[in-house]
């Protein structure tokens, strides 16, 4: 209950362009976190796109290396330097599809994992993307619960 508590009292939901966000309520946002999928490579749609194209040419450089390229599970997270972006870190989140068995499980796994993976990097204010809308096909008002 006390970690509820702290959420609700820590969690804003706004709606607002992650290519330019700078601030949320004065705090200076110093992470984003966007949907990909399991090869981590650039994504030309969505909120991804916007942030890769905010990042640089470096981000997808280095998304693009051997040892971050892969096959990464659902739900997973990888963490990269934020590059041209203006944060220092980017949250890289593998959602599901929606054709995907267990697709709203797995959706909640892949936040619950953002959300450990935000407190062991000791991130004070991030932005994140709604994960698996948009091109993996889960309803926003669904992908929201």
């Amino acid at each position: 209950a006390k970690a509820l508590v702290h959420f609700d009292s820590s969690v804003k939901v706004i709606r607002g362009d992650i290519g330019t966000l700078q601030d949320i309520d004065g705090a200076p946002v110093d992470a984003l976190a966007l949907p990909t999928h399991s090869h981590m490579t650039f994504n030309n749609i969505g909120a991804a796109a916007t942030i890769f194209r905010r990042a640089g040419q470096e981000l997808n450089t280095y998304v693009t290396s051997a040892w971050v390229r892969g096959n990464h599970p659902t739900g997973d997270v990888v963490v990269t330097p934020g590059f041209k972006a203006g944060v220092s870190k980017l949250f890289h989140c593998v959602g599901p599809r929606n054709t995907q068995h267990q697709c709203y499980e797995l959706l909640e796994k892949t936040y619950e994992n953002l959300m450990n993976a935000i407190a062991r990097e000791d991130v004070k204010c991030i932005t994140i993307a709604s994960i698996s809308t948009s091109n993996m096909g889960v309803p926003v008002n669904e992908g929201a619960q």
